[in-house]
């Protein structure tokens, strides 16, 4: 089976692929232009990994590949209307999602226990016992609240699961409302109920037309006074301003592993976000690393699996509806 990246990999992706799929050949072009992903379809090609190619390239293969598989689950920015008008199949990977949710978890936790703070102020020598002229700050207890999840694919499944021993209500907010065991289910037309009957709400939805910036100004303000917003998919669902404002007036807290602006290709330097929301004290950072693991690649395990019984279409996972973009 030959299998041609359309995209750069770093080695240690492309090594394991290899290892991981010892009878596939795993083809990396010369280029990524239309040149050099021809040249590298030159015995033939049964799967294109990475990016949707050209309209020019999916001309001349879309009747031999089986499918395009995109290692990742973000593809907001992914443009399928060719892929849609050739019927060429496309699928994502959502294998990094619990250990996406135990990020989720950690920061959760972060902000009850307000870790970052207390160990700053210990290592200054500051207890911040009861009675403390300079204040007190004892942690939140878990089991009084109540957890929502804006969306309810893989991540937020997972983070249900993993909060399972703790004796919680849980709600949902979803497209497309449906019985969820254990779950009070509130369809996305009533979002504002939903962040209003909640007390943590995790963020862990795709990025569409639909939800870009649809925590705007109004629906963070509905938000309860001292809740908290974590987000593990996609910064812009939130709007930067809103997310702003309300750390200052009625969140107790928030953690973002998904962020407004990232560093180019190569570089490892640049601001998430405004310097205004950084000077939040009440904002946890984490760079974008909840789909990364010590050891092994999770993020590839779907595209893996994939490749690996892709003469078996009907157990493939993750199939994105071209039209909604996800």
């Amino acid at each position: 089976m030959n299998v041609v990246c359309t995209r750069f990999f770093v080695d240690k992706d492309i090594n394991y692929f290899r290892e991981s799929l010892p009878e596939a050949n795993i083809i990396v072009p010369s280029s990524f232009d239309d040149a050099g992903i021809e040249a590298a379809c030159y015995n033939g090609v049964d799967v294109f990994l990475g990016l949707p190619p050209s309209e020019y390239i999916l001309n001349n293969f879309s009747k031999s590949i089986k499918f395009i598989q995109i290692p990742w689950a973000g593809v907001e920015n992914i443009d399928f209307s060719v892929c849609e008008k050739l019927n060429v199949s496309c699928y994502n990977s959502h294998s990094n999602a619990p250990g996406v949710a135990e990020l989720a978890v950690g920061l959760l936790f972060t902000l009850l226990k307000k870790i970052p703070f207390h160990d700053t102020e210990l290592k200054r020598g500051k207890w911040h016992r009861p009675n403390d002229p300079e204040g007190f700050y004892p942690p939140v207890l878990l089991q009084d609240l109540s957890v929502g999840y804006f969306g309810f694919g893989k991540i937020n499944q997972n983070i249900k699961r993993m909060l399972s021993g703790f004796d919680l209500s849980h709600k949902a907010c979803v497209k497309n409302e449906r019985k969820i065991d254990g779950v009070d289910v509130y369809p996305i037309q009533r979002l504002s109920d939903f962040v209003a009957a909640v007390d943590v709400v995790f963020i862990g939805a795709p990025l569409t037309q639909e939800t870009e910036c649809l925590f705007d100004e109004e629906i963070m303000a509905l938000m309860k006074d001292g809740s908290y917003l974590i987000n593990m998919s996609r910064a812009k669902i939130v709007s930067e301003g809103a997310l702003k404002e309300s750390l200052s007036r009625n969140l107790a807290g928030a953690a973002f592993d998904v962020w407004y602006n990232y560093p180019v290709r190569g570089e490892s330097r640049s601001l998430p976000c405004s310097r205004d929301l950084l000077e939040c004290d009440n904002l946890i950072v984490s760079p974008h690393r909840a789909g990364y693991a010590n050891g092994t690649l999770p993020h590839l395990l779907d595209a893996i699996y994939n490749i690996s019984n892709a003469d078996n279409l009907e157990i493939l996972k993750n199939k994105i509806n071209l039209k909604d973009k996800y």
